[in-house]
């Protein structure tokens, strides 16, 4: 008569892996972080680990198909699958931490938090860097404007009449004029030197005309 034995279930992986999802799981003592796992710390040491190299290589490559996701359910897929990359190739590890000289997996609630800021962090980044690169642009280019606009001042002896005559009357007629006969003479010195600068345009701006 043949017996069939069932299998009994590996209680202690299971425990380990609730223990997992829930939270930390102690580490045996001789464990030392591969270079597969995450050390969860800012320490500089840490952050020139190969694990958090490789990490950090995973994010970059995540961060766009994170940014473009539709939703916080797509969202969360993409953070799952990085948390299953790096356990996946630590299997005894993955993202670790030492507290008090014991070594700890952190457990998939704070990973997932972890990965999440991550992602967040990149993106920031990003913004920020392309906002700054913009503004540096934008300065860059007002300043070429303002020195072209000074040059063509100063060889312009018309545009330097107007300015001249201008600055004049504002300095001696300010406190007698009235305020809308002050702006009409402004408006019509302006006038005079936008039609001025019209022609000569290309001279001024050559960065916009090429």
């Amino acid at each position: 008569m043949i017996q069939f034995f069932r299998q009994q279930p590996d209680y202690q992986y299971l425990t380990q892996a609730a223990n997992r999802e829930e939270g930390k799981t102690v580490l045996p003592d001789s464990f030392t972080p591969s270079e597969n796992d995450v050390i969860c710390s800012r320490a500089k040491v840490s952050q020139s680990h190969p694990g958090n190299l490789a990490f950090n290589a995973i994010i970059n490559s995540c961060v766009s198909e994170y940014a473009n996701a539709s939703g916080k359910i797509e969202k969360s897929i993409i953070v799952s699958n990085i948390i299953n990359t790096v356990r996946s190739k630590s299997p005894n590890g993955g993202f670790v931490k030492q507290i008090a000289g014991q070594w700890y997996e952190i457990g998939t609630s704070t990973a997932r938090e972890r990965v999440s800021q991550a992602l967040r962090d990149r993106l920031s980044g990003k913004y920020r860097s392309s906002s700054s690169s913009k503004r540096k642009r934008k300065n860059e280019i007002n300043a070429e404007m303002n020195d072209h606009l000074d040059a063509f001042v100063e060889s312009n002896q018309f545009v330097a009449k107007i300015m001249r005559t201008l600055s004049g009357a504002i300095k001696t007629h300010a406190r007698v004029m009235g305020d809308v006969q002050l702006g009409m003479m402004m408006n019509r010195m302006n006038s005079e030197i936008l039609n001025e600068l019209k022609k000569t345009s290309t001279m001024i701006l050559p960065s916009l005309s090429q």
